[in-house]
């Protein structure tokens, strides 16, 4: 059957969403086309900064603003968090502050909204930066800070409910040949105009259009830390000195060129990967920190977009911080498997005691501490718990492989939603701890897409056994199972699956037989697997308010005594 729209996007995330959104607005029926549940590439990466005042003046600042209001928008409409925070970009150094205050005064006088503070002035007014070595700062009001992961879930069903725009999520578009979409389950729409916005799939959409274009892909590195502790906020957006020279906002500024020159000489790899530093924070009280703004090295390859490990090209120093305050950390380290070797993005304790940019930098790298889910054959359940802690508050900001979740998200919402179920302690433990393998088993984020099974249920309950009984540890092992035998015994339960559950399910030996159906029903924890199957396919909602990790403590606590 063909279908007719007049404007089809492919790709939901937030280039695809724009182009919908506008294209409705203007009354024009529109399809929106996403190959997984909700986008999970760039868009939920990036931290949420909407970020007029790095615009070029004219036109392009002109557009920036159109866009901010564009996301108030959503924000009254009760869409997603918008949080009209404003940007501080901070000057340690002469030669910064001097393009400051040019910037101050000349786009200032071209209707940027921007304002020029002394270092006192900067520190009365944000007490959470850190007035050492601050020669002055430049704030703007316009910025807004947006929680990416949730707007990119929430923004199709607006689209959806109140201009009547197709979303057609789950939906793999294998060819374009106008007027002509064609998706991967055969269905063929008719459409005047059609907008590619599939980010990283065009190159295998489109492979002969992208080898022509010269295009190279480059990667972001960045970091979210756990919520800050007391309710502590940082403010507006921060940046510092590195900052200036990397957007074309400041490019009007005759003193940019010594600055710059000064970077090339005592920063050479800094400048040569376009490094600087970015620091925010979002409504749930996590802080992002940002470090790198590309790779381009032919002979290093960009790794996957799942992949947050640190790249190995980098310098294994962090640039100067924007001048946070050191008691307020706001960075962590980016965890991945046991023993392995990690880079620090020091945006807290940097500049207390430094003498100059580049001066009093964090350690670059820190080693995970080796006995993390290691020891011996049982534990204590007080060291146990302990060790818990740890693993989610050092590994539990890991991407949940693929989803739009973290590790740690996609804990509590399983946990929450077997305790609303109102289930026994030892199901919510186990729906609380059922993929702590995925945070041990060393193979990186994103294995499923490398094509790795990691068998995280068998690592996961060869831990949690030194101390926990079969009422937990059983659900745990099945649960991997427990999706085969859905797809067998549900015929609908497939269709329901995230394409990375998809892909994932690939790789665990897809659909049982009926043999294995058979022989899984006579377990006697199948209906605990089978329950913390579905609480795992429903704990990937971005954004969701949930209790604590420590909210779940008296449930362990329970599930081990029973074990005593």
């Amino acid at each position: 059957m063909t279908q007719r729209a007049d404007v089809a996007v492919v790709g939901a995330g937030i280039l695809g969403l724009a182009f919908a959104w506008e294209a409705a607005r203007r009354g024009r029926s529109v399809v929106l086309f996403e190959r997984g549940e909700r986008a999970t590439g760039a868009s939920v990466r990036n931290f949420g900064m909407v970020w007029p005042i790095g615009q070029t003046v004219g036109e392009g600042y002109a557009r920036a603003l159109r866009s901010r209001e564009r996301w108030l928008e959503l924000g009254r409409r009760g869409v997603t968090w918008v949080s009209e925070c404003g940007s501080l970009h901070l000057a340690h150094a002469d030669d910064e502050d001097a393009v400051l205050r040019e910037f101050a005064a000349a786009a200032g006088s071209a209707g940027v909204d921007c304002t020029y503070l002394s270092a006192e002035e900067a520190a009365r007014r944000f007490p959470a930066i850190n007035p050492a070595n601050l020669k002055g700062a430049l704030h703007s009001s316009v910025e807004l800070a947006v929680n990416p992961p949730q707007a990119i879930a929430r923004i199709p069903q607006y689209l959806a409910e109140e201009h009547a725009v197709t979303f057609r999520p789950g939906t793999a578009v294998v060819g374009v040949e106008m007027p002509r979409v064609v998706t991967a389950a055969g269905e063929t729409w008719l459409a005047d105009r059609v907008f590619v916005c599939s980010g990283t799939d065009f190159e295998t959409l489109f492979p002969a259009v992208f080898a022509a274009a010269g295009v190279r892909r480059c990667k972001l590195q960045m970091m979210k830390t756990r919520p800050q502790p007391t309710d502590w906020r940082l403010g507006p957006h921060v940046a510092g000195g590195l900052t200036l020279c990397h957007y074309s906002s400041f490019a009007l500024c005759r003193t940019l060129p010594a600055l710059r020159q000064r970077f090339a000489e005592t920063m050479p790899e800094y400048v040569r990967h376009g490094i600087h530093v970015m620091a925010s924070q979002n409504d749930a009280g996590e802080g992002r920190h940002r470090r790198l703004a590309r790779v381009r090295r032919r002979d290093h390859p960009v790794r996957q977009a799942g992949d947050r490990r640190a790249d190995p090209s980098l310098p294994a120093e962090d640039p100067p911080a924007p001048g946070l305050d050191d008691r307020r950390p706001l960075a962590r380290r980016v965890c991945e498997a046991p023993g392995q070797a990690h880079r620090v993005c020091g945006a807290a304790a940097r500049m207390r005691g430094g003498d100059g940019p580049g001066r009093g930098r964090d350690d670059a790298l820190v080693r995970v501490r080796p006995r993390l889910v290691g020891g011996a054959r049982r534990m204590t359940p007080t060291v146990l718990l302990d060790r818990l802690d740890r693993l989610f508050a050092d590994r539990g900001g890991a991407e949940y492989h693929g989803e739009a979740v973290s590790q740690l998200e996609h804990a509590m919402q399983s946990a929450a939603l077997a305790e609303a179920a109102g289930s026994p302690s030892a199901w919510v433990a186990a729906a609380l701890l059922h993929d702590v393998g995925h945070m041990i088993h060393g193979h990186g984020e994103g294995c499923a897409e490398r094509g790795i099974d990691d068998r995280h249920e068998e690592l996961g309950v060869r831990f949690l056994a030194k101390a926990f009984g079969p009422e937990v540890t059983e659900p745990i092992r099945l649960h991997v199972a427990a999706k085969r035998y859905l797809c067998a015994a549900e015929p609908d339960y497939f269709g329901r699956l995230s394409a990375a559950s998809v892909r994932s399910l690939e790789l665990q030996g897809g659909p049982m037989s009926a043999g294995e159906v058979e022989q899984f029903e006579a377990n006697p924890h199948h209906a605990a697997a089978v329950a913390v199957r579905r609480w795992d396919d429903a704990a990937k909602v971005p954004g969701l308010p949930t209790p604590p990790f420590a909210h779940f403590r008296k449930d362990l606590e329970a599930a081990l005594r029973g074990r005593a």
